[in-house]
């Protein structure tokens, strides 16, 4: 099951893809070493980020992290696209589900009070997700 995000795979598409499919953007490396590029919902009111990544586990090249963002990321430039929306989703994860669609989702027993939801997805891929209100403010897939 290879999790997919705007036509990407994970452990399966490059950088280089990403680019040609969503446009141009500058890569950005964090203090980890992780090479990463942005995009951003078209359409203001969305606000939607998505950061696509590969570290060493995809010789920083081969996608090896989503992210998907209720503001924007820190120190990097997004480009807007009409690919970014506020429904794009990993699996049927999808930013603003509520907590309990998540530990359905899931089959996460009920009282769990957590913020942050490390999930597995079957394969090699981590989810993690940040809950806000009792809905999903943002959350990551990463090949481990």
């Amino acid at each position: 099951g290879a999790q997919e995000l705007l036509g990407l795979r994970l452990g399966e598409h490059r950088l280089s893809d990403a680019l040609a499919r969503l446009g141009n953007t500058p890569l950005v490396q964090n203090r980890e070493g992780v090479d990463a590029l942005c995009y951003r919902a078209e359409v203001p009111f969305e606000e939607t980020w998505v950061v696509l990544s590969s570290g060493a586990v995809g010789n920083w090249d081969v996608l090896t992290t989503f992210r998907v963002l209720s503001s924007p990321p820190a120190g990097m430039t997004c480009r807007p696209t009409p690919r970014v929306t506020s429904t794009i989703a990993v699996e049927g994860i999808r930013k603003g589900m509520s907590e309990d669609e998540l530990r359905t989702r899931f089959k996460l027993p009920a009282g769990t009070n957590t913020t942050h939801l490390p999930l597995p997805l079957g394969s090699r891929a981590q989810f993690r997700g940040a809950i806000e209100n009792g809905r999903l403010a943002s959350f990551e897939v990463t090949l481990e």
